[in-house]
């Protein structure tokens, strides 16, 4: 799930995405640190920086097996938000 947001408070879209197992790509802004483990269950990019994020897009479509590991570890991580 893509979160390209130029600001954000706590992006409950993100929140939904990890309940739902899917990985999260979306720029460091508002709380979307706080939802989001950079590596883990997705990547936070700096704000506006949208060559990096266009890469890290491309890097999780030519990498299912880490788009599945994110997915994994989004499922548990969804569970700090209750």
């Amino acid at each position: 799930v893509l979160v390209p947001s130029r600001s954000e408070g706590l992006p409950l879209v993100a929140i939904e995405a990890l309940a739902a197992g899917r990985a999260v790509v979306g720029y460091d802004v508002g709380g979307v640190r706080e939802v989001v483990e950079d590596g883990r269950d997705g990547y936070v990019i700096p704000s506006r920086d949208r060559q990096r994020f266009v890469e890290a897009v491309a890097r999780l479509c030519a990498e299912p097996a880490r788009l599945a590991e994110f997915g994994r570890h989004a499922t548990t991580a969804a569970d700090r938000f209750g």
